[in-house]
């Protein structure tokens, strides 16, 4: 983005601090929003990795249209991103339980997936990739959510995320029809980017935190 299209954060975030490689894995819910507000914000080296496609029931809580029905996600929010923050992410159309693709010289994952097997894989690549300085992991169950952060170089902080990959089937089980809601992703991304912005400025950041939506309710770990 130009410098005059983000001058009202300047104080905030200046743009010298939005040059961290980030890597966004998954564009769900909450990764499709990140990915725009790190965009919106100034942030221009983002990787994003999801080998999934758009579909009907994306449109409702994802940064997806009608339009972007059948294309691949990272595709279409890298299209999205460009129009609208002139930004153009890179597109990893990979599933990382298989597949990292590059996480060369990222130094900050967001670990936006709806799976602990996949947060394990990612927090394992973490670990052996000696750039990565900081991991977030944002959760969401329909009206509730979670945020997880861990400084990679803290040995006390990786042992707190450790104790938080419990297995898939200790998992919530919600519905499918009540997975995801637009108003939590929205206020989990915006939360995640907050703490991104913390990372990147080196303000003290939190633990964790936990959010409910249907209560109104915020617990913050510092």
């Amino acid at each position: 983005m130009k410098p005059e299209q983000l001058v009202r954060q300047y104080d905030i975030l200046p743009p010298s601090k939005t040059e961290k490689i980030i890597a966004v894995i998954g564009a769900g819910a909450i990764g499709s929003q990140v990915v725009m507000c790190l965009a919106k914000m100034g942030f221009d080296n983002i990787r994003v990795f999801d080998d999934d496609v758009v579909s009907e029931e994306n449109i409702s809580n994802q940064w997806f249209g009608e339009i972007d029905i059948g294309f691949k996600k990272v595709d279409a929010l890298a299209e999205h991103a460009c129009r609208m923050a002139m930004t153009m992410p890179a597109s990893y159309p990979v599933r990382v339980t298989e597949d990292a693709g590059d996480l060369a010289a990222v130094e900050l994952i967001i670990s936006a997936v709806d799976s602990m097997e996949a947060r394990k894989v990612i927090y394992e690549r973490a670990q052996t990739t000696s750039t990565v300085t900081h991991l977030i992991d944002p959760r969401m169950s329909a009206e509730s959510g979670a945020i997880y952060v861990v400084d990679m170089m803290d040995k006390s902080s990786r042992e707190a995320y450790e104790s938080f990959l419990h297995t898939d089937g200790e998992a919530i089980q919600e519905p499918c029809t009540a997975k995801a809601t637009m108003y939590c992703s929205m206020v989990l991304a915006g939360l995640t980017c907050g703490i991104v912005k913390d990372v990147v400025t080196g303000n003290k950041l939190v633990k964790s935190l936990m959010i409910s939506m249907k209560n109104l309710d915020v617990m913050v770990f510092r």
